[in-house]
């Protein structure tokens, strides 16, 4: 199974964002991926299936720090809606 970073995968989703298309990534979706990406590490623990335990946790780890890199705003303490 390929799991991709939250920066591999676009989405033209959004609830506010004009022109989403345009943007790299965002903290909405970048969110919405780790937490399908944590869901599938619990399923594949509950199912015994060690493979996707381990892709999901891959891929977690891959993704949090692109996510804080990207997105975290350290001066003013809060996350930007889109890089």
């Amino acid at each position: 199974m390929q799991l991709h970073s939250a920066r591999d995968i676009e989405s033209n989703r959004s609830y506010d964002i004009i022109d989403f298309a345009s943007y790299d990534h965002t903290t909405f979706n970048s969110f919405v991926y780790l937490a399908a990406l944590r869901a599938g590490k619990r399923l594949g623990s509950h199912l015994n299936n060690s493979g996707l335990v381990a892709d999901c946790e891959r891929a977690i780890q891959k993704a949090l720090p692109a996510l804080e890199g990207q997105l975290w705003n350290e001066t003013a303490g809060y996350y930007r809606a889109w890089s």
